[in-house]
């Protein structure tokens, strides 16, 4: 798997699998994992959407990253 930003469109050209994710980091602090569900809330451009954490990609001992999935129902 490449990630966007990583040489994707060299490896888009070579014909490899590129794909777009939503990622998000958590400090450590909240005690993050796999599973978790997150809704935002406020007036922000994400305010009203719900995502659930999906795979860790980082833990750098501060805070976690995470790929997301949105889960809000339209």
């Amino acid at each position: 798997m490449q990630l966007v930003g990583m040489d994707a469109e060299r490896a888009q050209s070579r014909g490899d699998l590129v794909t777009n994710s939503d990622v998000i980091t958590l400090a450590k602090r909240h005690n993050p994992k796999g599973g978790d569900s997150l809704k935002f809330t406020g007036t922000g451009p994400h305010a009203g959407r719900s995502f659930r954490l999906e795979t860790m990609i980082e833990d750098n001992g501060y805070s976690r990253r995470y790929i997301v999935i949105e889960t809000t129902v339209p």
